[in-house]
């Protein structure tokens, strides 16, 4: 059975095992406001002195240092997230305006399974009987928007079922679609956001961003995020990740975020993080700055490769 143990005897634990303490009083007030659990069992891996048969921090790790980087990954959580959710409100507006432009406005013509590949069919029936249920539980729960198209024309133009679609279902959506119409789509995107997109380099943008996301949303520890995804060879990626398909972390995702914001929203993005970074790279010893480079996948010259200056 694990027993409770005090802010004080917590950090008697810490000490204990090599973790040097600046303030105790500064350090048990951190604990009191974020959870031992949270910081200390979720950060700590980092500076465990693996040669050790018993958990012992590595030589000079200060206390400070697992705060530091714990509050880089809160931070990176919240810049991050802010820029997914510009994706997602662009990917789910021109993916319903062009269909819908297309297809009319009744559900029966954007959901016919006529307007997906037939690589994916099945896995488009299940998509379109999930958006489907959708409908039904908005109209079921007295949704507003829904409602209100449901009970005056008795169908739900896609421009209003998108604000009900998970960021998942809008890119399964999009990636089970017919070639051509993934094409389309990727030509008006790409004019939108100033660049040239082709459906491949955007189905897995989506899928890593989606990956990223669904840890932001639920605050968990994204700044070592690997997603393991696959990206077209000739994706911005490889041009700094070595080419290396599974190197997909925290740099892949802002190569992600090249192809699907702006000029304006990526450069803002950019400044957001570079703040970030040169916070950590301050705070943090040589050593830890160095896994910090390692962990996210960054180059150390990634501000020069993205004209940060």
């Amino acid at each position: 059975m694990i027993e409770f143990k005090t802010y004080e005897e917590q950090i008697e634990i810490l000490k204990d095992r090599r973790l040097l303490i600046k303030d105790q009083n500064s350090a048990k007030l951190f604990l009191e406001k974020n959870n031992y659990y949270n910081v200390i069992n979720a950060y700590k891996d980092i500076f465990l002195d693996k040669s050790q048969s018993r958990e012992q921090f590595k030589s000079n790790t200060y206390f400070d240092y697992i705060v530091e980087i714990w509050r880089f990954d809160k931070n990176l959580n919240g810049i991050l997230f802010e820029y997914v959710t510009i994706v997602e409100r662009t990917i789910k507006s021109k993916t319903a305006y062009l269909l819908s432009r297309q297809y009319g406005e009744q559900e029966e013509k954007y959901l016919n399974l006529e307007n997906f590949s037939d690589r994916f069919k099945r896995e488009a029936g299940v998509l379109v009987k999930n958006i489907k249920d959708v409908i039904n539980s908005g109209i079921e729960r007295k949704n507003e928007m829904i409602c209100h198209y449901y009970e005056k024309y008795n169908c739900i133009p896609l421009w209003v079922l998108v604000n009900a679609l998970t960021f998942n279902r809008i890119n399964k959506f999009y990636q089970y679609l017919k070639e051509g119409i993934q094409k389309n789509i990727a030509k008006e995107l790409g004019v939108l956001l100033g660049k040239q997109l082709y459906p491949v380099n955007i189905i897995k943008d989506l899928k890593i961003i989606n990956l990223f996301r669904n840890l932001c949303a639920h605050d968990q520890r994204v700044f070592d995020f690997n997603a393991f995804s696959e990206v077209s060879p000739k994706h911005f990626i490889n041009r700094y990740c070595g080419g290396n398909k599974t190197a997909v972390r925290l740099f892949a995702l802002v190569c992600c975020f090249y192809d699907m914001l702006d000029k304006y929203d990526f450069n803002a993005f950019l400044m957001a993080l570079n703040v970030l970074w040169n916070k950590a790279e301050k705070e943090l010893p040589p050593d830890c700055k160095n896994i910090l480079y390692e962990k996210t996948g960054f180059p150390e010259n990634w501000r020069t490769l993205l004209n940060i200056v």
